[in-house]
């Protein structure tokens, strides 16, 4: 993931802390639930395997006044916590904050996305602190790293809806409301980029780069992470001169803003080094990225997902140099610590696993390959789902194995799949478009079939 969220952006455990903060055994006896409750609470029902049902969501209160009073103290809580944990995700301890998270997600859900606790929260946006929310939008790379798309998505509707409420409010917060908003929109195209939707990202990216100038100057973190989102999203639309223009104008503002050893600083050299990447500039694309390793690595330590993203994409230029070796060890490098930090079944732990793959078939170790390929599928379309532009990568390499292998047919199969999700992705003019007919045109070739009713 980048830094793409303003100053809380790039996405430990204490006894008695839940995610709200400051929840202990002890003082959960005095405090009552989010959707309304009394003395009833306990923690130990709060627990992701627990299969109690807390006993405040049961519970009457005295009066609506105290359950309205015991709703915004926990909404307090939940972001206090959220705060905590996010400044744990951007330093050395991101995996206490990912266990941290994990202990407290059945809470999450209960408190912040069931259908009661929205229908409790609706009726308060007014009344909580803009501040709340803010935090809601900063903390969402935490969010994301364990959230299933849905629950991303109706965390993000919810967000809209509170822009609307305070929009229709008279409380003299117009200034704040566009800065709230910019957030949700950032969000909300960040979501669309990364499950492929560019198009519309960048609109969306557009709408908030207009309202952040406005709300907090040109020259402003959350301008530049605005316009750093954005570059990536032309890149991935294969507009790789106006992503290096988008990309540079920010890395400009952070440096101005930020300085050089900063998190975001260095989330946008690495963003500028996968451009030069993309345009087949190898030297640059490593000096870059050994750039942004140097200040990951002081920023974040060995281990850390943007350490970790950083020696990936190293591995993936020096395998394009021919460096297979040295590719092996970056890319190894980045699954050990993705494992140690996500575990097997995350979609950064799959990438890792497909980067590998790619090294063996051009070591021609095909059976490895195939192996690790279809790991790295199995992950991803139970993570991501099966119209994704990372599952069609995978389906696409796995096409490229089986053509090596002389497995023609199957070839043919897994290439024309990997050509159907792209284009339903990407639509007709697109490079990702062009690689997959070009795949599909060798295979044909292979079989000896120089012409035939085959259309693209």
């Amino acid at each position: 993931m980048s830094a793409d969220l303003a100053s809380a952006s790039e996405a430990s455990v204490s006894d008695g802390v839940s995610l709200f903060g400051g929840i202990s055994r002890s003082s959960s006896q005095e405090t009552g639930g989010l959707l309304g409750g009394s003395s009833s609470f306990s923690y130990s029902s709060l627990h992701p395997n627990s299969t109690q049902i807390p006993a405040d969501e049961q519970a009457d209160v005295s009066t609506e006044s105290d359950a309205e009073q015991t709703r915004l103290e926990l909404i307090q809580l939940f972001c206090n916590d959220l705060k905590e944990m996010i400044l744990d995700f951007n330093s050395k301890h991101v995996a206490g904050a990912l266990e941290q998270f994990d202990f407290s997600i059945y809470s999450l859900k209960l408190y912040l996305f069931s259908d009661h606790a929205r229908a409790c929260l609706l009726q308060l946006i007014p009344d909580v602190p803009m501040s709340i929310w803010f935090q809601l939008c900063s903390s969402y790379q935490l969010l994301a790293a364990r959230l299933p798309p849905q629950e991303r998505d109706e965390l993000t509707d919810f967000l809209l809806t509170v822009v609307e409420v305070h929009k229709k409010s008279d409380r003299g917060q117009l200034k704040s409301v566009d800065g709230l908003l910019s957030y949700v929109l950032t969000i909300q195209s960040h979501e669309l980029a990364s499950r492929g939707q560019c198009k519309l990202a960048i609109e969306k990216y557009e709408e908030a780069l207009r309202l952040r100038k406005m709300v907090y100057g040109v020259d402003s973190a959350p301008t530049a992470a605005t316009l750093n989102s954005m570059g990536l999203a032309l890149k991935r639309q294969g507009r790789f001169d106006e992503a290096m223009r988008t990309l540079e104008e920010a890395l400009r503002i952070r440096k101005k803003v930020l300085g050089e050893e900063n998190r975001e600083t260095a989330a946008t050299i690495h963003n500028i080094a996968m451009v030069f990447e993309s345009k087949g500039r190898h030297a640059e694309a490593i000096e870059w990225h050994e750039q942004a390793l140097g200040v990951r690595k002081k920023v974040f330590g060995d281990e850390h997902p943007s350490t970790a993203a950083t020696f990936k994409n190293i591995g993936s230029v020096l395998k394009r140099q021919g460096r297979f070796e040295e590719a092996t060890e970056r890319h190894d490098e980045a699954l050990r610590i993705r494992k140690k930090i996500f575990g097997e079944e995350h979609a950064e732990t799959a990438a890792s696993v497909h980067c590998i793959a790619v090294v063996l078939e051009s070591l021609g170790r095909y059976e490895e390959a195939m192996e690790m390929h279809e790991q790295a599928l199995r992950v991803k379309g139970k993570v991501l789902g099966g119209e994704h532009p990372s599952t069609a990568s995978t389906l696409n390499s796995m096409g490229s194995v089986l053509r090596k292998q002389g497995k023609f047919d199957e070839a043919v199969e897994k290439h024309e799949e990997a050509l159907r999700i792209r284009r339903k992705i990407f639509g007709e003019e697109h490079p990702e478009i062009a690689a997959s007919v070009h795949n599909i045109a060798e295979v044909f070739e292979s079989l000896g079939r120089y012409a035939g009713p085959w259309k693209c």
